[in-house]
């Protein structure tokens, strides 16, 4: 395990003695089928000439309807004899085809550039149709799967450039691009699921690491105030003339320890930062400055 592969690289080799001998039997029978076609050739070349100089030889009447009918009867058999040559050798090739690709089912390539992560069987295992050999991974580039809000769909397109980052290498930026943005918002979460492949030369970055990815999605003004403003059941405290009032919000997207505010609130609203647990909807209060 461990070892890099590449595409077309041959990994494991099945018992082909059966195959091979199929292969070798319908390759002698190509063999064959062309020196038939070949006699075949030189016996139809021999009955044409034969033909017309017979047939030459009758219309000027010096040979008997019956040798000619005869030397035509011999052309026609030989040219018959000819076409079925050439369909032998057709179907002949045909098996030799299928030899082959029967012959090249047993060897086992691997499909990608990758690494081996897993091997299931040793040298010399009876294996059954559809066993797995070995375990690939392709981590060169290397596909990474997210959810984003469903307001976000407005504002992505397969192609756009996106940004990862790993705990692991602090220093490191992954750079790729999306691949595949999902058509179906899951309605438990109001998300959809995005795809991406990023570049990973020094196969650092393995299957099942956490990334966090940052990516552009246009730029929009909106309404947001502090995360420590709002309370667990999503309302805050508003001040107005000397009084806190408890208003219940609908809240957005969230960045940097701000909270987008889709309602409940207007620009210019006073909130409480750090509401505590005595602070009560009407009650009177005094602004410390």
């Amino acid at each position: 395990m461990g070892e890099r592969v590449k595409e077309g690289q041959i990994l494991a080799f099945l018992d082909d003695e059966y195959a091979r001998i199929s292969y070798q039997a319908a390759l002698a029978g190509v063999m064959q089928a062309e020196a038939s076609l070949e006699q075949a050739r030189v016996i139809a070349e021999n009955a044409k000439e034969n033909y017309h100089r017979i047939k030459e030889l009758y219309e000027k009447k010096v040979v008997s309807k019956q040798a000619f009918d005869n030397t035509k009867a011999q052309y026609e058999q030989a040219m018959a004899g000819l076409k079925l040559a050439e369909e032998k050798l057709k179907s002949a090739k045909v098996s030799l085809s299928e030899a082959e690709l029967l012959l090249s089912y047993h060897k086992i390539s691997s499909p990608i550039n990758g690494v081996v992560v897993r091997k299931f069987v040793d040298e010399g295992t009876m294996l059954l149709g559809g066993s797995p050999i070995l375990r690939l991974m392709q981590d060169n580039p290397i596909k990474i799967q997210g959810a984003l809000p469903q307001e976000a769909l407005a504002y992505i397109r397969i192609g756009d450039e996106i940004e990862a980052y790993s705990d692991v290498y602090p220093d490191k930026v992954f750079k790729g691009r999306i691949k595949i943005i999902s058509p179906i918002i899951d309605p438990s979460t109001r998300t959809f699921s995005i795809e991406a492949w990023i570049d990973n030369p020094e196969n650092i970055l393995k299957v099942g690491m956490f990334l966090r990815v940052k990516l552009s999605a246009g730029s929009r003004r909106a309404l947001a105030i502090p995360l420590e403003c709002v309370t667990s059941l999503n309302q805050v405290f508003v001040y107005s003339d000397g009084v806190v009032f408890e208003k219940k919000l609908t809240l957005g997207e969230s960045q940097d320890n701000y909270v987008e505010v889709l309602s409940g609130l207007k620009e210019g609203d006073k909130v409480v930062l750090q509401p505590t647990t005595w602070l009560k909807n009407g009650m009177k209060v005094r602004v410390v400055e």
